[in-house]
């Protein structure tokens, strides 16, 4: 499956700058500006806050039974982008990284048992990228491990010095 990531698109807030809540204002604001096709599309999106000294991922999420437009702004998510507006003072912004078909359409959600299971592999992979960014990622799922995990010379850990993990490093294609 191929994927193409938009973004970013700035969360407008209505009343002001520094208004640390996103109303149902916004969302409609928000869908104004957005490509109209992801609004029915599907994948995984990024919901981070912009400061002046850099983007910070705050939670990632999947569109996969339903489409970006109906999954991005429900009320638990709401509640999330809340709490990081809380920790953090910025610019909300949001990413999308839509699933595209074989023929170069945005895919559509599908409520099929299996799903999208792709989109499942994208949004723990970006889970865990978001994660070693920021510790206070508001995922709670698929960051449990992560945070007590060491694999030497691979995850947690640089040190590559000795030879059976240089050689493993090499194997996967590092320098």
């Amino acid at each position: 499956m191929h994927y193409k990531i938009y973004g970013p698109y700035e969360i407008p807030r209505l009343e002001g700058e520094f208004k640390r809540r996103i109303d149902k204002e916004d969302v409609a604001a928000f869908w104004d500006i957005v490509d109209g096709s992801l609004y029915d599309g599907c994948g995984c999106y990024v919901f981070c806050i912009a400061t002046q000294r850099r983007e910070k991922p705050w939670y990632v999420g999947k569109a996969q039974k339903q489409s970006f437009g109906r999954e991005c702004f429900t009320p638990h998510k709401i509640v999330m982008y809340h709490e990081a507006l809380e920790k953090s003072n910025g610019t909300p912004l949001m990413y999308f990284l839509a699933r595209f078909t074989k023929t170069g359409h945005i895919s559509r959600p599908t409520r099929s048992a299996a799903g999208h299971a792709d989109i499942d592999f994208v949004e723990r992979m970006f889970i865990e990228k978001g994660f070693h960014v920021n510790r206070h990622i508001r995922n709670k799922r698929d960051t449990k491990n992560p945070e007590n995990l060491i694999v030497e010379g691979f995850y947690n850990s640089r040190d590559r010095r000795r030879n059976p993990v240089k050689r493993l490093y090499e194997l996967f294609g590092g320098e």
